[in-house]
């Protein structure tokens, strides 16, 4: 019985010598230059396929050992790998992707003949200089108009220019198509989000407007709407007595 015991005690003994004992790894991952917490974040132990989850403050603990590979995931940033070589408490950094939504520029020139608009001088026409018989003598004259009727249809006319080139941008970049590789929604789900969250104009006309903060400040209230408010309220049917 005792040498039994001896050779049961031998063999758990032998095999815990051959298997390294795992324990707990703990971090926090920030994104690069701004230190921001990156709560959600999917942290991968490759070698144990064990996954985790960052907090709200973005910290995280999996168990792994030295010489596992960790692997971070998390929407809006490039993934990032890790290789353990000690346990020691460690911060993590990663980089956010471009920007999608660059700056819209829009130009507009207004040309009939020898007569254009110049938006430098306030939309101002601009002709040039004639001499009494009606011949070119070079140089150009300004029409001082811009405060008149007409130049303020005109400055109304190239708001709505750009606000509509602005609107096609948006939907350009807020389509299922490219908010789906950001956004682990599908089908009906993530066109509710579009259409729950897509940007309105002022909001990405104000100043200091971040795609990729906005979609993820987005997600998150999303996930936090009860089921039945993920979508848009169903139109009312029309009445034909108003």
């Amino acid at each position: 019985m005792r040498f039994h015991l001896f050779v049961l005690m031998l063999f758990l003994l032998i095999i815990s010598q051959k298997s390294p004992a795992q324990s707990v790894f703990k971090g926090r991952i920030f994104e690069l230059n701004t230190r921001i917490a990156i709560p959600g974040t999917h942290v991968s132990n490759l070698s144990t396929k064990i996954t985790a989850l960052t907090d709200t403050a973005g910290r995280f603990a999996i168990k792994a050992k030295s010489g596992d590979l960790l692997v971070m995931q998390s929407f809006a940033y490039l993934p990032d790998t890790l290789l353990i070589t000690n346990m020691k408490y460690r911060e993590i950094y990663l980089q956010a992707l471009p920007n999608m939504l660059g700056e819209v520029t829009v130009k507009q020139t207004e040309i009939r003949g020898v007569d254009f608009r110049d938006r430098e001088y306030h939309g101002q026409t601009i002709v040039y200089q004639i001499d009494e018989n009606s011949n070119h003598k070079g140089g150009v004259a300004f029409r001082l108009w811009y405060w008149n009727k007409d130049s303020k249809k005109v400055r109304r006319s190239q708001k709505r220019f750009k606000d509509e080139e602005i609107l096609l941008e948006i939907d350009r970049v807020f389509n299922p198509f490219n908010i789906g590789k950001y956004i682990p929604l599908r089908e009906q789900v993530l066109q509710d989000f579009i259409n729950l969250y897509r940007p309105a104009l002022d909001i990405y006309k104000s100043n200091g407007f971040n795609f990729f903060l906005y979609l993820n400040d987005s997600y998150k209230a999303f996930k936090q709407l009860p089921p039945e408010k993920r979508k848009l309220p169903p139109l009312k049917p029309f009445d034909p007595k108003f």
